[in-house]
């Protein structure tokens, strides 16, 4: 049986990422991930999960993550929402840590939307499956590199190594702050897009950057605090480990 892994490794050091919906063709999101994982330095095991296909680029392709060899750690889920729960199912079934959700239309779009994501989280919790977003651009973490995002500035030719830690309610913000921030000689250790935030939290992942000796400075950009307690207690922590804190909330 597969040792368990922790929340901030199933995030940031994966022994395996499985793709949900990855294709090769043309230069869509669902076909960028893939590459964007070997561009940039990636040393576990790529799974491409697409029932049409038999290969993505050079890897084995498999119909459900269920049928690839474990352990995979993490999977970045990039089908119609509506197909989201059933996927989530079958991640519960292969014993993945956690998914990253890329697919839109759940709660932001709407009651429609806001049931399904209920839905896909009832599965979550029951499947012990951490869901971050839906509704995000990935996980980025530059060291170990682990890319797991369709964002397309990751088609920049090299992603520094830094020190500043970022979590961001605005996935496209992400982007701007890898290709902005490099420019002004700017240079980040993880990013996180944390979309709707319906499972994994802000504060869950400021905590794993507070104890991460990587990070030395956590930058967040925020629409709103959902549970402030935990944020206040976070900060408190961060504080007394001298990592700063700076909120930029609109």
């Amino acid at each position: 049986m597969p040792r368990k892994i922790s929340l901030a490794s199933a995030l940031f050091r994966p022994r395996a990422v499985a793709l949900i919906g990855a294709s090769d063709e043309g230069r869509r999101h669902h076909a960028m991930a893939p590459l964007y994982l070997e561009k940039h330095g990636y040393k576990g095991r790529i799974i491409p999960v697409n029932p049409k296909r038999k290969k993505v680029y050079n890897h084995k392709c498999y119909g459900r993550v269920s049928d690839a060899p474990g352990p995979v750690d993490h999977a970045l889920v990039m089908t119609p929402a509506s197909t989201v729960p059933s996927v989530i199912k079958d991640c519960a079934q292969a014993g993945v840590k956690v998914a990253t959700i890329f697919s839109a239309n759940f709660a932001e779009a709407g009651s429609d939307g806001k049931k399904l994501q209920n839905e896909m989280m009832q599965i979550a919790r029951e499947g012990n499956v951490r869901i971050v977003g839906p509704n995000c651009m990935g996980v980025y973490c530059m060291d170990p590199p682990a890319i797991i995002s369709p964002n397309r500035i990751m088609q920049i030719p090299k992603i520094e190594k830094g020190n500043i830690g970022v979590i961001s309610q605005s996935g496209s913000l992400t982007g701007t702050f890898v290709s902005r921030g490099q420019h002004r000689g700017l240079a980040f250790s993880k990013i996180v897009s944390i979309g709707n935030e319906c499972d994994v939290s802000i504060s869950e992942i400021a905590e794993i950057m507070v104890d991460d000796a990587k990070t030395k400075i956590i930058l967040m950009f925020l629409e709103t605090i959902r549970d402030y307690k935990a944020f206040a207690k976070m900060a408190r922590r961060a504080f007394a480990n001298n990592k700063p804190v700076v909120v930029y909330k609109i």
